[in-house]
């Protein structure tokens, strides 16, 4: 009986979880759509005064009847009072808000980076002017797109930055962010960091980022041996997760 109650208990648990699952991926397609129509009116109010603007002699020719179709009652008073560069620089900069705001929602991970979004960060990973933390910060941009995106030139450079040697919360950023490439060339990072680093952070990411490797025989050799000597707790699980998966 109690057995019975028991799997019950973890049926519902179970039932309520993937409910709170599917209700936040409804609300995070549902804001993504609602923003994206804000977005698209605030560009036609743009594109609708930028019109008027370019094709009037001057503000005062304009009568009523086209200030009322073509901008609309709400810009009448700027286009009489000879305003228009004004509201279409006030429009431009409602643009660039919701431009600013689609930015933080990606990088916090409320929306879905677009194709566009993806490029924009693989310039900023590359990009060897930009700060540590920005491209580290894009990255993960990179990292959330549903397309493989980690080409060889992003590790190449994450690569470059590690051997510079940045802070730990970097290192541990660089190695979250390539969980899941394969490219010969992160290898030796990874193991210097496992090896060297004293970090427990850092090891443990280092040591996650084996599982794009974990078919290769001699890395499933070197998770048993992590798993069996590391001095952290965390490090030592993370290499037992990765060998329970594969097997």
């Amino acid at each position: 009986m109690i057995r019975a109650i028991v799997i019950v208990l973890v049926a519902c648990v179970a039932v309520a979880a993937l409910a709170v699952t599917l209700n936040r991926d409804v609300r995070i397609s549902e804001l993504e759509k609602e923003l994206a129509e804000v977005r698209e009116r605030v560009e036609e109010s743009v594109d609708r005064v930028s019109v008027v603007a370019s094709t009037a002699e001057a503000p005062s020719e304009l009568d009523d009847e086209i200030a009322s179709e073509v901008v609309g009652p709400e810009d009448e008073g700027d286009v009489r009072n000879g305003q228009l560069e004004s509201r279409v620089a006030k429009l431009e900069g409602r643009t660039q808000d919701f431009d600013e705001l689609h930015n933080i929602m990606v990088l916090r991970g409320i929306l879905p980076p677009t194709p566009a979004d993806v490029e924009k960060a693989k310039q900023k990973v590359l990009n060897t002017n930009a700060s540590e933390e920005a491209r580290v910060k894009a990255l993960e941009t990179v990292r959330r797109s549903k397309t493989e995106a980690r080409t060889r030139d992003i590790v190449l450079s994450m690569v470059e930055l590690l051997e510079s040697d940045p802070l730990p919360r970097i290192q541990r950023k660089i190695f979250e962010g390539l969980v899941g490439v394969s490219d010969p060339e992160l290898i030796e990072p990874i193991r210097e960091a496992i090896e060297r680093s004293q970090s427990e952070f850092v090891r443990e990411q280092a040591t996650r980022a084996l599982v794009g490797y974990r078919d290769d025989p001699t890395i499933q050799a070197w998770l048993e041996t992590i798993q069996a000597d590391a001095s952290n707790g965390n490090v030592r699980g993370q290499a037992r997760r990765l060998l329970e998966e594969e097997r």
